[in-house]
């Protein structure tokens, strides 16, 4: 196996990494001595709770958190742009999420509409390139610049509402990813 095609991999991002894994560790540990209840934060109490104690719910801002950390501080400047990019079309539902993990009311078409703003603001601020089809009726569609504003956005929130369904039924979506990316890096 040619292990040239991990040149891409920034061995400083290893560091956030585990800082992530600490983070995280000390928010279970925190969460598991109940320290919600001294913020004043209720317990997860909707219909589609899975686990039996109180789990933290705050993994997605300790990851948002490290990665604009790695983006800020470590991430080469081609790499940072595309980062920079995401994390600010992120925004919206960075904000949305965060209340809905801390406060649990937070209705679904506030966040399909965070999502979909999220998406939006990818989309109008990313150059591209976006993916061609070769000559198909797919690719003429998607050269049309309408088309990419509602087609992508569109895409993006079935990606995160997927990865979220994932992630609130076992907790996996992070290998789940990391599985999928390896397996495309394979091919």
């Amino acid at each position: 196996m040619n292990f040239d095609l991990l040149k891409w991999v920034d061995p400083s991002s290893f560091g956030y990494v585990f800082l992530a894994l600490i983070l995280n560790a000390t928010i279970a540990i925190l969460w598991h001595k109940k320290i919600y209840k001294k913020l004043g934060l209720q317990v997860y109490a909707a219909i589609q709770r899975i686990h039996l104690a109180e789990t933290p719910r705050l993994g997605g801002l300790i990851i948002i958190s490290v990665l604009t950390l790695y983006t800020c501080f470590h991430a080469e400047s081609e790499v940072a742009t595309i980062l920079k990019l995401c994390l600010w079309s992120m925004l919206p539902l960075v904000i949305i999420v965060l209340k809905e993990d801390l406060f649990q009311d937070v209705r679904p078409a506030l966040r399909l509409a965070a999502l979909l703003a999220s998406g939006a603001l990818f989309v109008m601020n990313f150059s591209g390139p976006y993916p061609s089809f070769d000559g198909t009726f797919l690719d003429l569609f998607f050269k049309h610049p309408i088309a990419l504003f509602l087609f992508y956005p569109l895409a993006l929130s079935a990606l995160a509402n997927g990865s979220n369904l994932t992630d609130g039924v076992n907790g996996l979506c992070g290998m789940i990813f990391l599985s999928i990316l390896g397996g495309l890096l394979f091919l």
